[in-house]
């Protein structure tokens, strides 16, 4: 019955395959639980760093696109007779999102979100 010999021959080279198999993962378990410590490391320090970004708003609000520049600008004018001048800032994203201090509405809107999309 060759096919009994072919079938145990196939079964062998199996059976020595995961025997193989499993050694390595034996001898590399400690290399591969220390790279998995690694990056659930690496995992934690982004997720901080994306609250870090957010907080401080380098990060567009509705596409997170990074902060392009951010700036002041002087106006003027008069309150109560008297000349009065005051520093807004303006933050632009990468997405052309455009902030100014004070104004509830965006300067320009931010290009990724859907509602601006043609």
């Amino acid at each position: 019955m060759p096919w009994l010999n072919l079938c145990t021959r196939e079964s062998k080279i199996a059976k020595a395959e995961i025997s193989r198999l499993k050694n390595d993962t034996d001898s590399h378990s400690s290399e591969i639980e220390e790279k998995e410590n690694e990056l659930d490391g690496v995992r934690k320090k982004l997720e901080s760093l994306s609250v870090l970004l957010e907080d401080h708003e380098l990060l567009c609000p509705e596409c997170k696109a990074p902060l392009l520049q951010r700036h002041f600008h002087t106006i003027f004018g008069i309150a109560g007779g008297r000349e009065m001048e005051a520093d807004i800032e303006i933050v632009e994203y990468e997405c052309g999102l455009v902030l100014e201090e004070g104004k509830a509405d965006p300067s320009y809107p931010c290009k990724n979100t859907k509602q601006n999309q043609p």
